[in-house]
């Protein structure tokens, strides 16, 4: 089940950003089930801080309570990229390196 998160005032997160940055964490190894922690969940991916700004931006993310569509939640759309469901989609798109930038440093 999706969880729901309170809007915040002045999120200017939307519904493209938050798939390109999910997608960009799906491509780089980074994609963990977003009820869980991801300090624990990605250890041994990334350091902790990079744990901690992952989290940030999961929580705006949820702030903007986003129409995902038949996805749903934002859950439901990271099922669909693990299970390759959007495979097609991602390769046909150049997609814009966000936070993923300082994942490789």
């Amino acid at each position: 089940m999706c969880r729901r998160h309170t809007k915040k005032r002045g999120n200017i997160m939307n519904l493209l950003d938050a798939q390109y940055y999910l997608i960009n964490l799906h491509k780089h190894d980074c994609l963990y089930h977003l009820d869980d922690d991801p300090v624990d969940c990605l250890r041994k991916v990334v350091t902790v801080k990079q744990a901690n700004e992952i989290k940030a931006t999961i929580e705006q993310i949820y702030a903007a309570d986003l129409d995902w569509g038949l996805f749903d939640c934002p859950i439901g759309f990271c099922v669909s990229l693990h299970n390759n469901e959007l495979d097609q989609v991602i390769k046909s798109y150049d997609i814009p390196t966000l936070i993923i930038e300082k994942l490789n440093n």
